[in-house]
């Protein structure tokens, strides 16, 4: 006897209760985080949530290479 695949609507289920039921939130959010890599490249991530707004978000880098600097 085999058993036949989930319905197509319960597969991402789990995932869009998180996000819909158990993750809720009124108030805005923000996120800034900075890295470098061992390389010497700095990176930097912006993002930001308003509940009943947009979400936005960014991401930069910057690297040094012998006295001259990259910024993107």
């Amino acid at each position: 006897m085999s058993i036949p695949p989930p319905a197509f609507s319960d597969v991402a289920k789990a995932s869009n209760d998180l996000i819909n039921r158990d993750f809720y939130h009124t108030a805005a959010a923000n996120l800034e985080v900075k890295s470098k890599a061992p390389n010497g490249v700095n990176f930097n991530v912006k993002g930001k949530s308003s509940h009943e707004g947009s979400t936005t978000g960014s991401v930069g880098t910057a690297s040094s290479t012998s006295g001259e600097s990259i910024i993107s």
